[in-house]
């Protein structure tokens, strides 16, 4: 208990938001964990695939959201022309390349990595 009081006391910025974070990872693991056996049966890869998929991509998450509560909010207008030019690009490259999933051609998939994202949400978080 003492280490979770220890992050917790260390982290900066809105501690309401650090909780109801770190409150919906859990109940997100516990989602994936219910049905995460029940894919794998299908033939989708295994159990410990999906939950090491699924905590990676949470970690990682939660990594970039620290950092980006470090940076001071003055520095994202510097990256915002930036960020929306590539945003813009990704969009058009999703237009004519995108990957389906269900019926739907409004993903890229990550080469090697095999996940997928929607360039809208990043153009979403460019635009913001």
């Amino acid at each position: 208990m003492s280490i979770a009081r220890s992050i917790f006391t260390n982290l900066k910025g809105d501690r309401t938001i650090w909780a109801i974070v770190g409150i919906l990872a859990i109940f997100s693991i516990l989602a994936v964990y219910s049905i995460a056996g029940s894919i794998a049966y299908s033939g989708s890869g295994s159990f410990e695939l999906h939950m090491f998929k699924h905590t990676f991509i949470m970690v990682l998450g939660l990594g970039v959201m620290y950092i980006a509560s470090k940076v001071e909010y003055i520095n994202y207008s510097i990256l915002a022309p930036f960020l929306l030019g590539i945003a813009i690009l990704l969009l058009v490259y999703t237009l004519g390349f995108g990957t389906e999933i269900n019926d739907a051609q409004r993903w890229i998939t990550v080469p090697g990595l095999g996940l997928t994202f929607q360039t809208s949400d990043f153009a979403k978080l460019a635009l913001i």
